[in-house]
């Protein structure tokens, strides 16, 4: 959680220091955070009410953003979902990997009638990287669904 003199914080952002993923603001901040939108919003954390991350209430939406998982799929049917950060622990990483690939899973079998048995088949490649560098590209055989 960052807090603080905004104008300080706004002067920061625009020199490109960010120690943080995502942007959660107050309505009565979002002037300050619309004029950093051109530094938020090709990072994809740009604030809004729709996403929850505008709200009276800081406390609520944090609990929100750290409880849900952040899905964006792609024009050429790609997925990416954000597991965790480098801080966690590699058995928290590992959970957070099981639970996002439960959840493809549940979503592809739903809606997409896909057998259980012919999941993994659906999964091209899998790319894992952190916030805003390149990734690594694993083979099918190098992950487990």
């Amino acid at each position: 959680t960052i807090t603080g003199d905004s104008a300080e914080l706004a002067t920061d952002i625009r020199k490109g220091e960010l120690s943080f993923d995502y942007v959660v603001s107050t309505p009565d901040q979002y002037q300050t955070v619309i004029s950093l939108a051109k530094v938020f919003g090709p990072l994809g954390i740009m604030p809004s009410v729709a996403k929850g991350t505008v709200s009276k209430d800081i406390k609520d939406a944090i609990v929100r953003i750290k409880s849900s998982v952040d899905i964006k799929s792609g024009d050429k049917g790609d997925t990416q979902i954000d597991i965790g950060s480098v801080t966690l622990a590699d058995e928290k990483l590992h959970d957070n990997y099981q639970a996002a690939v439960d959840g493809l899973k549940k979503v592809v079998l739903s809606t997409l009638g896909v057998k259980e048995n012919k999941f993994g088949s659906t999964i091209r490649s899998l790319v894992i990287s952190t916030s805003r560098s390149p990734g690594v590209h694993l083979r099918p055989d190098e992950f487990s669904l």
